[in-house]
């Protein structure tokens, strides 16, 4: 396969899209799958995409559960974002950073209250509990307790990560005949490379 140097910027493309979708009402706009490494075993669930910028793709979540172990282990991960309204699927695969803590304290605040107060549990996501409702009756105490609170600060468990893509692919669906375009870009020495791919 050809490669084409100096391709078109895929994060600016992966933005638009994204921006697109959104402005398409397109319900899981901001779903995607991220898939971690636990040893050899895979691992993927659905996140929410906080923000594409030059640095790479920004997600938070709390790191007492399974992502957060995994990511502080092995700091490499994948998302796939699936478009209807666009036709498309996009993959990112790279190296994951933390976000800085400015950043993060800022996604905290626009967090609704009582999921604010879901970290202040100090669960570790997916760990088991005892019932839905023993957790809803938690946050309901944890509520009462902090009424007088003007603001609920972040925990230490809140934290951001930013992937930073060593390659991207962007595919458009081709319909009922298949015909996908599929394209991958892969940095190399700074520089984005592109090459189409097999549907």
């Amino acid at each position: 396969m050809s490669r084409t140097p100096h391709a078109t910027d895929p994060l600016q493309q992966l933005a638009t899209h994204w921006r697109h979708a959104r402005t398409k009402k397109d319900p899981v706009a901001d779903a995607v799958s991220l898939a971690t490494c636990e040893s050899q075993q895979p691992n993927v669930r659905t996140i929410l995409l906080k923000k594409i910028d030059a640095r790479g793709v920004h997600f938070v979540t709390q790191s007492l559960g399974e992502k957060g172990q995994h990511l502080a282990s092995k700091p490499l991960a994948q998302i796939c974002c699936h478009w209807p309204s666009l036709a498309l699927q996009a993959r990112v695969h790279g190296r994951v950073k933390p976000m800085p803590a400015e950043e993060v304290t800022a996604w905290w605040f626009q967090r609704d209250r009582d999921a604010q107060l879901l970290y202040w549990l100090s669960v570790p996501q997916s760990v088991p509990i005892p019932s839905f409702a023993h957790l809803t009756k938690a946050i309901a105490e944890l509520r009462q307790f902090t009424r007088a609170y003007e603001i609920i600060p972040p925990t230490p468990s809140y934290v951001g990560y930013i992937i930073e893509p060593q390659w991207i692919e962007i595919l458009k669906y081709g319909g009922k005949s298949r015909m996908s375009e599929r394209t991958r870009y892969t940095k190399k020495s700074g520089q984005w490379c592109a090459e189409c791919l097999a549907p």
